[in-house]
């Protein structure tokens, strides 16, 4: 579920106020532009992103809850080990999403462009991405407990071989890139049909006159 928030009622943020171990609770930033910024541990309630850009934002090992972030430009954002619940990311620019290890609750993603999105080992639990264009998604070693990608398109998807319950039946998926590691997945027959051949050449099925 996305976060309920009402951006007026929330105070004004600097980016000073984001330092590592700093909380930020019932504020917004708007219009910062971050460069590189490192911000570890930091914790994020009822807050807000707004327009804000940054070469690097890091903020590893923190936590969100009830969090927007909205018509940001990321060129690197890592929330590895971080715990985010109640989060909405929109219309956003992430060169690249690092958030191996972290646990995701309740997260939606919505009209994003992201080039790698790192979920490595990573807790995954109710997490939805709506008519995002993704170029490469590395799941390896994730426990997804519920993983929905709808609309938009997923150039590369490397899932969990723990299991995944996770659909991208909605989508347009251009390469599963280990067919090993797509057990649970649910994909349409439309899906199936264009990857039968990759599906195929794991089991050892080879293509005539090879």
């Amino acid at each position: 579920m996305a976060p309920q928030l009402d951006l007026d009622d929330l105070d004004e943020a600097l980016p000073g106020d984001l330092g590592m171990g700093d909380t930020i609770d019932a504020a917004a930033l708007k219009g910062a532009s971050l460069g590189e910024h490192r911000a570890s541990g930091l914790r994020m309630i009822e807050a807000s992103l707004i327009d804000c850009d940054a070469d690097l934002l890091e903020t590893s090992g923190g936590a969100a809850s009830e969090v927007l972030v909205s018509q940001c430009r990321f060129t690197t954002w890592e929330i590895g080990k971080s715990s985010l619940r109640d989060v909405s990311v929109e219309h956003s620019r992430l060169g690249a999403l690092q958030a191996d290890g972290a646990d995701l609750v309740d997260v939606e993603v919505t009209g994003c462009r992201i080039d790698y999105l790192g979920l490595r080992e990573a807790k995954l639990r109710r997490v939805t991405f709506r008519d995002c264009v993704i170029g490469s998604i590395d799941l390896s070693g994730a426990t997804v407990e519920g993983l929905t990608i709808t609309g938009g398109r997923v150039d590369e998807f490397q899932g969990s071989r723990l299991g995944m319950d996770a659909d991208l039946s909605d989508t347009d998926v251009v390469l599963l890139a280990d067919p090993s590691a797509l057990r649970g997945l649910r994909l349409s027959d439309e899906q199936v049909a264009l990857h039968a051949w990759n599906f195929a050449e794991h089991l050892g099925v080879r293509h005539p006159g090879d």
